[in-house]
């Protein structure tokens, strides 16, 4: 019984957390206007954007920990910078300072 609850985690938390991470996009590009309003709120933003690339690389990683084996790891030449570089691009078009201070 806890093979099959073993198997499944990865795919739960790489939905899950691919679910956060579009939610978080989407509520921060919805108050966009906000974040352009003070620095605190800017500064605000570049901390949600910093969840967001967290959420993102624990989408990606659990996605190839599914399709390629419990044994494979998260690299940082592929799958940690293409992380970063959506986050920072995502950030990006909130707030250019939101991309500099996550």
């Amino acid at each position: 019984m806890s093979k099959s609850i073993s198997t499944k985690s990865p795919l739960i938390s790489a939905v899950i957390s691919g679910i956060l991470s579009l939610v978080i996009f989407a509520t921060l590009r919805f108050y966009a206007q906000w974040f352009n309003t003070s620095q605190i709120n800017t500064l605000i933003g570049g901390y949600l954007f910093s969840w967001m690339f967290i959420l993102s690389l624990t989408c990606v990683s659990n996605a190839e920990t599914l399709v390629f084996g419990a044994d494979f790891q998260a690299r940082l030449v592929p799958e940690i910078l293409l992380c970063l570089a959506m986050t920072a691009s995502a950030a990006g078009v909130v707030h250019r300072v939101c991309a500099t201070t996550r």
